[in-house]
């Protein structure tokens, strides 16, 4: 067997270093170290197959460590306490008390069986912890079978201010009314609106708090509960999961524990709607010396996951370029779409002074002319009254009167995305009334100020 060269993590009494030393095999130390960026460092050079790590890593180690670590051909090896079990998957465990062949074998292994392992990356219900406020019916309807698996509806869209947040809000609003159990995501890592356009003044992001307990594998349903937010509509739940609070928390929202999110939430939810920045460049890691989080992992990962992506563009001299354009690099990009996936290309903000008297006739012959083959798939009249109202009050447009032209609008979109999928299965959350009552939205009325709705 070829040299193995490792970099032991807090090994602080020596014992792991001089053990193997002492062996004169095939595993050899390349390096001690007590900072975790060398770590990623030396995997990053290939100086390293593998890192054994002995102390001080809980803080550290997560999905994202390591399969970051993984990508560039570095086995993870911990130490732990006798009857202690990691929730991390793609970890070779150690016994703390376990002698030097044992450990020399066990990063041997796990060296050999590095690009074997997976990473399991949805967490299974907990039903335990449900049970003392659910009901027997809810409980049996927490998790859709493999074969109901929910949709991934991305809304994505150019530069600028096309509507994705406006969107992707009626969308799964829309949804909701309509009987399906929806979870709204707002995933923009540049300029998340979600929170303030519902009128959820929480101060935490529930994004990140989600993403945190994924990428550690602790996300339970008991912790999800926590952290997502929901509105009531006409008697039925649509559940929000809020995005960052700043922009330069963007870090907290990586691909792995990000996918992992959307593997628990199709699981549970029959349509997953997500708000997305628009940027899907892939390569700020060239900026860096080593391994680094993307910002736009979030809008990759979200398009990339998706069953559909619902691109919209505004219907202007500035917005329809733009979204030719953006089209283009959808299709031209890096991104591993879902074998599977649809496009459905909505223009927004239609209105006769920007499209010309011959409105919808006008648009699609520039798009025929400059665009892809992929046909538009509807239109989205301009109302602003309406949706001023909306924001204002915290509102969806299916809670706003007067609107008509909006509402059978996203009534087709809604149907041409879930097609057969019949609706009315429960909430995965079960969403109690206590719950939803410390979830109220606050709307400001231009008159009163901010109060309870």
């Amino acid at each position: 067997m070829a040299s193995i060269p490792i970099v032991v993590f807090s090994d602080h009494s020596g014992r792991f270093i001089a053990g193997i030393e002492a062996q004169r095999g095939n595993v050899t130390v390349a390096r001690h170290v007590h900072d975790i960026s060398e770590v990623f460092g030396l995997g990053q050079t290939g100086i390293v197959r593998a890192a054994l790590l002995v102390a001080d890593y809980t803080d550290y180690l997560t999905q994202s460590m390591v399969a970051q670590l993984h990508e560039v051909g570095v086995a993870v090896v911990a130490v732990t306490d006798p009857g202690i079990d990691l929730e991390i998957h793609g970890v070779a465990v150690i016994d703390a008390l376990a002698d030097t062949p044992t450990v020399i074998e066990s990063i041997e292994t796990a060296v050999a069986n590095l690009h074997t392992l997976t990473f399991d990356r949805a967490p299974a219900a907990d039903t335990a912890a449900l049970s003392t406020t659910v009901t027997v019916e809810a409980a049996e309807a927490l998790s859709l079978t493999s074969s109901e698996k929910g949709r991934v509806i991305t809304v994505w869209g150019s530069t600028g201010a096309p509507g994705r947040t406006t969107v992707a809000t009626h969308l799964a609003a829309t949804l909701t009314a309509q009987g399906y159990s929806t979870v709204l995501v707002d995933a923009d890592t540049y300029g998340p609106a979600l929170g303030i356009t519902l009128g959820l003044l929480d101060e935490y992001s529930g994004i990140s708090q989600i993403c945190h307990y994924a990428d550690r594998n602790k996300l339970t349903d008991e912790k999800y509960r926590e952290y997502v937010s929901s509105i009531d509509l006409a008697g039925k739940t649509l559940d929000i999961i809020t995005g960052i609070t700043r922009a330069d928390r963007w870090p907290e929202v990586r691909e792995k524990p990000f996918t992992s999110v959307l593997d628990y939430l199709r699981s549970r939810y029959q349509a997953v709607v997500i708000d997305t920045a628009f940027s899907l460049e892939a390569d700020e890691e060239i900026t860096f010396d080593g391994l680094a989080p993307r910002r736009n992992a979030a809008a990759i990962t979200a398009v990339e996951q998706a069953s559909d992506i619902v691109v919209v563009g505004s219907a202007d001299v500035v917005g329809f370029p733009r979204l030719v354009r953006a089209f283009e690099e959808l299709n031209q990009s890096h991104l591993q779409l879902a074998t599977d996936h649809r496009k459905h290309v909505w223009i927004n903000k239609m209105r006769s002074e920007t499209t010309g008297s011959r409105g919808r006739g006008e648009v699609e012959r520039a798009w025929s002319r400059f665009g892809p083959a992929t046909p538009i798939t509807g239109f989205i009249p301009h109302e602003p009254s309406i949706l001023d109202k909306a924001l204002l009050t915290g509102k969806t447009i299916v809670e706003i009167k007067d609107a008509q032209s909006l509402t059978d609008t996203f009534t087709e979109l809604a149907r041409s995305l879930m097609g057969a999928i019949a609706a009315g299965h429960s909430n995965a959350t079960v969403v109690t009334k206590k719950s939803v009552l410390a979830r109220v939205r606050h709307r400001l009325q231009p008159s009163q100020g901010a109060r309870r709705g």
